[in-house]
């Protein structure tokens, strides 16, 4: 694909990163920029409101990318096609009523996909097993499918990185690719080809790092990675780890009975991918606006030496998904006395169609508050949706740096402890759909 056009220059960027390709398309073209367009950029200033005099070297933006329902996108038949790799564990430690609930699980997934989807099943213990190479979800592929599922058995140790560097070469290989595409990997244990985790499981940093190199250079590339930890003694940091690696989730399936409603909610997301690709371009919009500090999570991104502008790279949306970055911004003192006004940021947004494979230009968003002389009690009342979500990441930064530093010492129920408050008891295992849940009731109780 080519590079996505930028607004006009700032500073020394000029082109946004190559997007990666995952798929043999014959045509791109370029749609102009609607106000229809179905993701909808909205942004919230900390304060309505900064006193012409003043000059803030800290002033916070909440940006918010919303993608529509799906019902609202029906323009075409179908949706994007899926290709969907599912890496399993049939170690022993799978034996008996883990394994029938596996098969369970894949055989719902299975049912879900539609004959344009495709699927390939990865099995692995102390070896690698390809049992089912990627095959369209028609009659006959389900059919093969489900005797693929059915034929496994479990066996020796759990080798977790060549299971998975298996599954990500299935999608780097493909000659024909689906607009959208997917790992799921499932594991209830630690990897025994790692010396680390025979030697205690300490030394949780080095030894995330070593297995994140043991996976091929193209596990950044070939799409998200959901992890799924099955039950209480699976590996959570590398999980973790290999899921923020992707733009993947992990979600901790405690309960065992659990695993086919984690499949369900991660291949709802799967099947509801409204847009791809998606970056978002922040710009300062008057002079002596720097931006002095963005949040961007686990999302790549670059900035202009001059900090006037950060594109940031965040990738593929499900349908009703909200993303958020908060970026702290300076604000001169305001010079022009005719003008009430400033504009903070400019934020444009574009994306790929995965139905149609066309580049969208989402309608371009600015920030702007107010610059009187003097501020009113109303102008001094923060924005309690910006708030929230500082606290959050605030919350989440102890909570990961506490859960790191319990992982690091060898207590991994302590590690976990940490991870489960973080969460707020919201499910029995952590998705994508339930963060967000649980973020609109916080601001709903806050507000």
């Amino acid at each position: 694909l080519p590079p996505l056009p930028l607004p006009p220059a700032v500073g020394p960027l000029r082109e946004l990163p190559h997007l990666r390709r995952r798929r043999t398309s014959p045509h791109l073209y370029l749609s102009s920029t609607s106000p229809s367009a179905p993701v909808a950029i909205e942004t919230f200033p900390e304060f309505p409101a900064i006193a012409a005099a003043s000059s803030p070297s800290s002033f916070s933006v909440l940006i918010k990318a919303r993608a529509p329902p799906l019902s609202t996108l029906r323009r075409h038949d179908g949706r994007a096609a899926l290709d969907l790799v599912a890496v399993l564990d049939v170690s022993n430690s799978m034996t008996g009523r883990k394994l029938a609930l596996l098969k369970h699980a894949v055989g719902f997934v299975i049912r879900r996909l539609s004959p344009s989807d495709r699927l390939a099943i990865v099995a692995f213990s102390n070896t690698t097993n390809r049992v089912l190479a990627l095959r369209l979800m028609s009659d006959a592929g389900r059919a093969e499918a489900a005797d693929a599922i059915n034929s496994l058995v479990t066996s020796g140790g759990t080798d977790i990185a060549g299971g998975l560097s298996a599954g990500i070469r299935i999608l780097k290989e493909r000659r024909f690719r689906n607009p959208v595409a997917s790992i799921i990997l499932l594991s209830d244990g630690i990897d025994t080809m790692d010396g680390f985790s025979l030697a205690g499981r300490l030394q949780s940093s080095r030894r995330t790092r070593d297995f994140l190199q043991r996976l091929p250079p193209s596990a950044r590339s070939v799409g998200p990675i959901h992890t799924f930890g099955f039950g209480a003694n699976h590996d959570p940091t590398i999980m973790d780890a290999v899921a923020e690696a992707t733009g993947g989730t992990f979600s901790f399936v405690e309960e065992e009975a659990a695993v086919s409603d984690a499949f369900a909610a991660c291949l709802a997301g799967l099947l509801s991918v409204v847009a791809q690709y998606l970056h978002l371009t922040i710009c300062s919009a008057s002079p002596g606006v720097h931006l002095t500090s963005v949040g961007t999570g686990n999302y790549s991104s670059r900035i202009s030496d001059q900090r006037l502008m950060e594109v940031i790279e965040v990738g593929d949306m499900y349908a009703e998904e909200e993303k958020f970055v908060l970026l702290d911004v300076t604000v001169p003192i305001k010079e022009d006395k005719n003008d009430p006004s400033m504009q903070l940021i400019s934020v444009y947004c574009s994306y790929v169609d995965p139905l149609t494979q066309d580049i969208i230009h989402v309608e371009e968003e600015r920030t702007i508050v107010r610059r009187p002389d003097s501020l009113s009690p109303e102008d001094e009342i923060a924005n309690l949706i910006v708030d929230g979500q500082r606290n959050r990441i605030l919350v989440a930064e102890m909570s990961i740096a506490e859960a790191q530093a319990k992982a690091d010492g060898g207590d991994l129920k302590g590690a976990k402890a940490v991870l489960d408050a973080r969460r707020g008891g919201t499910s029995s295992f952590l998705s994508l759909f339930s963060w967000v849940e649980f973020f609109r009731s916080l601001v709903d109780k806050m507000c």
